[in-house]
């Protein structure tokens, strides 16, 4: 399966979208120094908002499809989109951050997780490997379903499963673009892969037998396990995947 060649950026645009990374790395980064027992999730979002604001860029998640905030900040079992509010951290806690910045009409889009006061424990672990396999698959003619398979094989071999309702994504001027990236599936299957596109890889892994399901606000995934969630923008370069998003 070819890939549509017309998301496959340009240098300009390709130096766009590291720009928008370098801040939002800086984001994730004071946020990441903040996290502490007794922390009020409502300080992360006024972190994002200043730190963007101050560099003269915009949010690209507040208002996208109609999500009211800047920062995604997903505690203990809830998985994905969590409402920075109504929650104060206490150590032990898992505590997901995902946010994104537009820039110069470029974005960016990562997340990271930690446990509060604590060290990381396997699960996180094994999300970050999972991260790191897909990544080296992210090379010139490669194909998608190498990416996936590979997430996927290092999340059984660790002893947890895939999130399997949430993908990553190619990015530029959309926060969400094609191709779609499952974190599970089978090698030498989907679109190629083709130096100078702009991917989104993020595994989200679990505990076995995690029953999801979306909190009253319609938005917010609840699981009745933990989870963790990691996200990079990644350059297809050749044989060499470039992190434009490196904390």
């Amino acid at each position: 399966m070819m890939i549509d060649y017309s998301i496959i950026q340009t240098y300009n645009n390709i130096k766009k979208i590291e720009k928008s990374c370098k801040i939002l790395v800086k984001i994730l980064k004071k946020i990441s120094s903040e996290i502490r027992d007794g922390l009020h999730v409502e300080e992360i979002e006024k972190i994002t908002i200043d730190m963007i604001e101050s560099n003269n860029a915009k949010s690209g998640f507040k208002f996208y499809k109609g999500f009211p905030y800047a920062t995604c900040v997903s505690v203990n079992k809830e998985i994905v989109h969590g409402f920075p509010i109504d929650k104060i951290l206490c150590k032990g806690d898992y505590i997901t951050v995902d946010s994104g910045v537009l820039l110069d009409g470029y974005n960016s889009d990562s997340a990271i997780t930690k446990i509060v006061g604590g060290q990381n424990t396997k699960l996180i672990k094994a999300t970050k490997n999972c991260l790191e396999k897909g990544i080296e698959q992210a090379v010139h003619n490669n194909k998608i379903g190498d990416i996936s398979n590979a997430i996927e094989k290092e999340a059984h071999r660790n002893g947890f499963e895939i999130i399997e309702e949430f993908v990553g994504h190619g990015i530029g001027k959309n926060l969400h673009e094609p191709p779609q990236i499952c974190n599970f599936g089978e090698a030498n299957t989907g679109y190629l892969l083709k130096s100078g596109m702009v991917i989104c890889i993020e595994p989200i892994l679990t505990e076995r037998n995690n029953k999801i399901r979306y909190s009253s606000n319609k938005w917010t995934v609840i699981g009745d396990k933990k989870s963790a969630h990691f996200e990079h923008v990644v350059l297809i370069d050749g044989n060499n995947p470039v992190i434009l998003s490196r904390w």
